[in-house]
């Protein structure tokens, strides 16, 4: 892509702002780093409904701003988004929801995303990306409620950094190739209610089946509702 047009493209983006009186989420960063965000997954050339930028921020679709905390959403499901995903979108700081689910994004998880303190929902199932699990996003913390990377092509094993998402209540990753073994860091997951790691390469027995005493008395993952390990 040629960067002068990028540079012309975000300076419009920004020239064409209008008060933040109408979205508090609406900030010069924010801005910049959809509109990269815009350019590298097909925007103009793929998006079904595409972004008009003269609007404010809080118009363009899919976007959402929390009025109180100042989090900004981001819900694009099934609208044709293509490519790999922008490292640049790691300076969108203030980020609490990322659904990027039915969708053609390939490459690999930035792990600069780790950067997120913030995120409740990171939720990119049903697209072509490759690569690993970042061990960056343990760094979430007990914050995040939802992680989806299902029917994917990721590989690996799972990162036990993510034991640190202490208040999760979903975790899905089936149909990928991941490996390895479900890692008894995750006992602390005492908040979840859904697990979904069928169809990987798993090996070895789950917390859930080879500790009977905590099966039995339902102090491992007492809200678990619905589990799929084949």
């Amino acid at each position: 892509m040629n960067v002068g047009i990028v540079i012309v493209f975000i300076c419009i983006v920004i020239s064409g702002a209008v008060s933040s009186a109408t979205c508090p989420c609406d900030t010069t960063t924010a801005r910049t780093t959809l509109s990269l965000f815009y350019l590298s997954t097909g925007g103009e050339s793929s998006w079904s409904t595409k972004w008009n930028t003269t609007l404010p921020l809080c118009e363009w679709f899919g976007v959402s701003c929390n009025n109180v905390t100042l989090g900004i959403s981001l819900n694009l499901d099934g609208n044709n988004l293509r490519g790999p995903l922008p490292d640049s979108l790691q300076f969108l700081t203030n980020i609490e929801v990322l659904s990027l689910t039915h969708n053609s994004l390939s490459g690999t998880l930035p792990s600069s995303y780790g950067a997120w303190r913030s995120l409740a929902n990171f939720e990119v199932a049903f697209n072509s990306l490759s690569g690993t699990l970042p061990a960056e996003y343990g760094a979430w913390g007990s914050g995040l409620r939802v992680f989806n990377v299902g029917n994917n092509q990721l590989n690996g094993t799972l990162p036990t950094t993510f034991s640190a998402w202490a208040g999760l209540t979903g975790f899905f990753c089936g149909s990928n190739v991941l490996s390895g073994t479900f890692p008894r860091a995750f006992y602390n997951w005492t908040s979840f209610t859904t697990l979904d790691i069928s169809q990987n390469a798993f090996n070895g027995s789950l917390p859930l089946g080879d500790d009977a005493v905590h099966q039995s008395s339902g102090i491992l993952w007492p809200k678990l509702a619905s589990f799929r390990g084949q």
